[in-house]
């Protein structure tokens, strides 16, 4: 399904609206493999297309899924076809012991070959990444002292809301088990209202969960664990009616 959502916006915005997608953006996250293997990721705070402006970079080198190497640098501008970095700091993890060796640069080739414009393109919203995608921006983010409320709140959605269907129906079978037909049609319209406070309760919950108000896991669940308790009393009282 992201992969797809992904493929759907792309049409959306570049073969009908014509790339009508914001060139500034926060939060830039480019990821390279190869051979089915995570090898560098590229992490810049923000990002401007029309300036080719990258701003707070920072580059990991990954070897067997391990960071062998991190780089640092304040800024990175494309500069006749390369991105070019000024002055940054360069950390190998690969030494004996774990002792780190860190070095300094006053310029140097930012190495990834993605125009500005393919960059803003490749960006995904949370809802087209995978879960793996996502997990690996929340540990850069953790990485980078940034919230991570919002894309911790995609991966329990994920698994809560294809879920509510179960607790829907701890709320419609009661319903549905009428002796007369006028009950019946009352029951139905009465778990319709019930949807629609669920999905109301699941919309308030997801802005407190994405704001860092509650923590997002008791944010994604209290919706189902709200119904699923009605649910149970309803199934409760019927059963010793």
């Amino acid at each position: 399904v992201p992969p797809a959502k992904s493929e759907y916006e792309r049409i959306i915005k570049v073969e009908i609206k014509r790339d009508t997608k914001p060139r500034t953006q926060n939060h830039v996250l480019i990821k390279q493999v190869s051979k089915g293997q995570l090898v560098r990721l590229t992490y810049a705070r923000t990002f401007d297309e029309k300036q080719g402006m990258m701003k707070d970079i920072t580059i990991e080198d990954w070897d067997n899924g391990k960071v062998a190497r991190i780089q640092r640098t304040p800024q990175a501008k494309w500069t006749q076809g390369t991105w070019i970095m000024e002055g940054g700091t360069i950390t190998d993890l690969t030494g004996k012991d774990g002792v780190a060796r860190t070095m300094t640069f006053d310029k140097q080739v930012l190495p990834i070959s993605e125009t500005p414009k393919a960059i803003t393109l490749d960006q995904k919203d949370p809802d087209q990444m995978t879960i793996g995608e996502l997990k690996m921006y929340i540990d850069i983010l953790k990485r980078q002292y940034m919230p991570t409320s919002k894309y911790e709140m995609e991966i329990y959605r994920r698994f809560t809301v294809p879920l509510a269907s179960f607790f829907f129906a701890l709320i419609g079978v009661p319903l549905g088990v009428q002796s007369q037909r006028t009950g019946a049609s009352m029951g139905l319209g009465f778990s319709v209202v019930i949807i629609f406070i669920y999905y109301s309760i699941m919309t308030f919950m997801t802005g407190l969960g994405q704001g860092g108000v509650i923590p997002p896991f008791l944010a994604a669940a209290t919706p189902n664990l709200l119904c699923g308790a009605f649910g149970c009393w309803m199934i409760y009282k019927k059963d010793n009616v």
